[in-house]
């Protein structure tokens, strides 16, 4: 079922549409990225923080971009009898096909119009049809308002009143974290401004001390070069959508970004989706012969135990362009306690193996994991110049649990 989801509004520019034919094959070259004031081919950047972050330099190209979005979902609800766990929490389960992975070229998209500056994402998923508005917290660059004092963290504060996002895990408003006397959510920008000038001049120490609280927290947010948060209430219920392009111990990938949202109803329905998207290599420019080897991130979560978990972990992939076959694994770290326990801890969860096959620029397999029960299988493509990095979603699980997530990888620089 196809639904529209979250809008995101943002002075951000993006480029160049990533177009293929049906069935999921990436079968033809990808509209190069164009500088909007030159019209010549703009350079190779980096996706997050070239398009998507607080401090884009030249605050990007303002040209249109489409991308095309490789998916994972599911829907957890709460027993119906109204059982609840050790914990008191609601027992949640599975919501009946809502699994679901959607490849490339199967209507999933994020679009950014510039003439609006508002992207749109639209994901087709068996769990229903819904329609979101993301406000961008990091929205203009405030060291272009001229005469503004604090403007970098009065933006911050004044984006919108109604967002939440995460801080060392756990989510917050900024507004609510840091109240400014006579500030509210409509106060100007340059009000918000002076009140946090009031308090870096002033000569009680408390004010100052609270100045600096405040300040401190904003670049933390601010200036993390790998990972955007953002928050959205809607009727019936709230979310949060992160992207994110650090590839662990690689370093960040340039081309590739993955997305993930979590919505929760006021019915106790929760979903919980993640997708990759970027750059994609142009058919031209994949390698027919050689190997490569390709290191990065997973991102995701699991339904265990009755409630649901945060995923993280490595990726690594093994290419054969010459035979057109690759191995790929995911070594996975669960959240210790669930997502609304607040735990920061991960522990060592399930190591999964398989192999897959390159048709074109996509390519995809099944999983099994050694001496274990669970099973499942990825997708995904090839991202940057030459195939450089790729990226993708994953699904697996048993009788008793249910995974699903997104993976980013890169070539190590030094191979």
């Amino acid at each position: 079922m196809a639904g529209r989801f979250l809008t995101a509004s943002a002075a951000l520019a993006l480029v160049a549409a990533c177009s293929s034919t049906g069935g999921g094959d990436f079968t033809e070259t990808p509209t190069p990225v164009v500088d909007g004031s030159t019209g010549q081919t703009g350079p190779q950047r980096n996706l997050l923080l070239s398009d998507m972050s607080y401090g884009s330099p030249g605050r990007g190209r303002a040209i249109n971009e489409t991308f095309e979005l490789q998916v994972s979902t599911f829907q957890v609800a709460p027993d119906a009898n109204g059982s609840t766990g050790p914990s008191g929490n609601a027992v949640l389960g599975l919501v009946a096909n809502s699994a679901d992975m959607e490849g490339f070229s199967e209507g999933n998209t994020l679009t950014f119009t510039a003439a609006t500056g508002e992207f749109v994402f639209d994901i087709n998923t068996d769990t229903g049809a819904f329609s979101r508005s993301v406000f961008d917290i990091l929205i203009d660059d405030p060291s272009e308002i001229a005469g503004l004092e604090n403007s970098r963290t009065a933006k911050l504060w004044g984006s919108n009143p109604t967002l939440s996002f995460y801080s060392n895990g756990t989510p917050y408003n900024f507004q609510d974290a840091y109240p400014l006397a006579g500030i509210n959510g409509n106060s100007s920008v340059a009000a918000i401004a002076n009140a946090l000038t009031a308090l870096a001049e002033s000569d009680v120490d408390a004010d100052q001390d609270y100045y600096d609280a405040i300040t401190t927290a904003a670049n933390q947010l601010i200036d993390n070069p790998d990972q955007f948060h953002y928050g959205y209430n809607f009727a019936g219920g709230y979310g949060y959508y992160t992207a994110t392009n650090q590839t662990g111990t690689n370093g960040e990938t340039e081309t590739v970004a993955i997305g993930e949202f979590s919505e929760f109803a006021d019915t106790g329905e929760q979903t919980y989706g993640f997708f990759v998207y970027g750059h994609r290599t142009p058919l031209g420019e994949m390698p027919a012969t050689g190997t490569a080897l390709y290191e990065g991130k997973v991102s995701g979560a699991v339904l265990t135990n009755n409630s649901v978990r945060s995923l993280t972990g490595s990726a690594n992939m093994d290419v054969n362009f010459s035979t057109g076959l690759l191995d790929f694994s995911i070594a996975t770290l669960i959240r210790e306690g669930g997502n609304n326990e607040g735990g920061t801890t991960f522990l060592p969860y399930k190591d999964l193996n398989g192999t897959g096959t390159i048709n074109d620029t996509i390519f995809s397999g099944n999983l099994i994991e050694p001496n274990g029960d669970s099973s499942g299988d990825f997708q995904g493509a090839f991202f940057g110049p030459v195939a450089n990095e790729a990226g993708g979603t994953f699904r697996f699980g048993n009788g008793a649990s249910y995974a699903a997530g997104a993976f980013t990888v890169a070539q190590p620089t030094d191979n």
